[in-house]
């Protein structure tokens, strides 16, 4: 069974173009991890939790002008605990894709 993407905004589906995009995107960077090395993947790894990290902080910082790095620290941190403990509890379950 094939799940396509929804646009949230509109609940509609992506056009067969955008889905072929995707799945040719999706299948160049499995095919570029299967090339690399285990010490390629995990500094790969790295990179892309220091870039979510960054990501994380600039929304924060969007949402907060003006805010201290200290501040926008904690509010991370906060953020962070907080679904940790959802996930603790059972109340956040990631879903499971299909190949």
């Amino acid at each position: 069974m094939v799940t396509d993407y929804f646009n949230a905004s509109l609940m509609t589906p992506l056009p067969k173009s955008t889905l072929d995009l995707q799945r040719s995107i999706r299948r160049e960077k499995v095919m570029r991890a299967r090339s690399m090395s285990e010490e390629e993947r995990l500094v790969s790894t790295l990179d892309q939790i220091d870039a979510a990290f960054e990501w994380m902080r600039e929304g924060i910082r969007h949402e907060s002008p003006g805010i201290s790095d200290e501040q926008v620290c904690q509010i991370l941190t906060e953020r962070l605990d907080r679904q940790r403990r959802r996930e603790d509890r059972g109340l956040y379950v990631l879903a499971t894709t299909s190949a």
